[in-house]
């Protein structure tokens, strides 16, 4: 009898399972593609931090949620930011092409 109770706790294990939604992600380019160092993704308290690769940027696992983007400017372009950057879990958020002014 407390065989079959252990095994029934054992088979009753077994029949959960667990969801995790995968989080979502921010990307985009700068034009001119030289004019900027890293780009920051702000939400809250947390700050996520990415630099560019040939003026790209993707920021990959970023939990769902409304974020602020700080894109460094090398001189002498000016820092740009934009806000409200929607993020959805399991999808990536392009914002485009981020243009730089002197």
């Amino acid at each position: 009898m407390i065989i079959l109770a252990k095994l029934g706790v054992i088979l009753g294990i077994g029949l959960f399972t667990i969801s995790i939604n995968p989080a979502g992600g921010i990307k985009g380019s700068v034009q001119p593609k030289d004019a900027a160092n890293f780009v920051y993704a702000i939400q809250g308290n947390d700050t996520l931090k990415t630099s560019l690769q040939d003026g790209n940027f993707q920021f990959a696992n970023a939990p769902a949620g409304n974020y602020r983007l700080i894109v460094m400017a090398k001189p002498p372009y000016k820092m740009v930011i934009k806000d409200d950057v929607v993020v959805s879990d399991g999808s990536t958020t392009d914002v485009g092409i981020i243009k730089f002014k002197k």
